[in-house]
């Protein structure tokens, strides 16, 4: 069960039924309470301890100081008697603040104006203040809308080439010219025409830039008709 945390005036708590072993009969005068707040040692209550004759069952008001916890532990008992004993759970500690800001929401919930916390502009204010001078709006949608995206000139490094820009393109000799990438095929071109070659009756060789290391090998034959160059090794 839940119960009002430090409550001024702390309503009774339902323990339960005292019985006489000697007779199974119910007591109802003559007992005593042992209250525990938070795990701390029994002690004796200070509360009220009162008897209900018709259901015969025993209840107990604690103090305010008893209930300025979170977990009480209530122990009803007699000599010679079978007591009763209950656990009360308190509201949590912070429950008054947040049902007074659930008040305040419910009661300010017609009239924003007057609810603490809560902006009272309007949407046409928020508008006027979004697109007045000074405001940023308008740099954003010129760099990302209405103008295009607009990169900075220190930004422009190697996103296109120069009038020259070709000219940095790598053209050192390729290691293996039977795997070449796109760049040193174009490069492949020029040194097929100006390297040096030499041909024999099964061989067309090219040479690589030292004019001596082969860099690729064409078969050839020759039957006093027709010429043919295989693919190049």
């Amino acid at each position: 069960m839940s119960y009002p945390r430090n409550a001024a005036t702390p309503k009774a708590v339902c323990i339960g039924r005292i019985t006489l072993i000697a007779d199974g009969s119910a007591v109802t005068s003559g007992a005593s309470v042992r209250v525990s707040l938070d795990g701390a040692a029994w002690d004796a209550g200070g509360g009220t301890l009162s008897y209900d004759a018709t259901s015969e069952s025993a209840s107990y008001a604690p103090t305010q100081a008893e209930t300025n916890g979170d977990v009480l532990r209530i122990a009803v008992y007699k000599a010679s008697c079978i007591g009763c004993s209950a656990t009360v759970f308190m509201d949590p500690a912070d429950l008054a603040s947040i049902l007074a800001d659930t008040d305040e929401l419910q009661g300010n919930q017609g009239d924003w104006a007057t609810a603490t916390g809560f902006s009272t502009h309007s949407a046409a204010d928020v508008k006027t203040a979004i697109e007045a001078a000074g405001s940023s709006i308008a740099s954003i949608l010129a760099d990302t809308g209405t103008d295009g995206v607009v990169v900075a000139a220190a930004s422009k490094t190697g996103y296109t080439l120069a009038a020259a820009g070709l000219d940095s393109v790598d053209t050192t000799e390729p290691a293996n010219y039977a795997s070449m990438n796109f760049a040193e095929r174009l490069d492949f071109v020029f040194r097929y025409l100006t390297q040096k070659k030499t041909l024999t009756a099964t061989q067309k060789i090219l040479k690589k830039a030292d004019g001596t290391t082969t860099a690729l090998t064409w078969p050839v034959s020759d039957d006093d008709t027709t010429e043919t160059e295989n693919a190049a090794t």
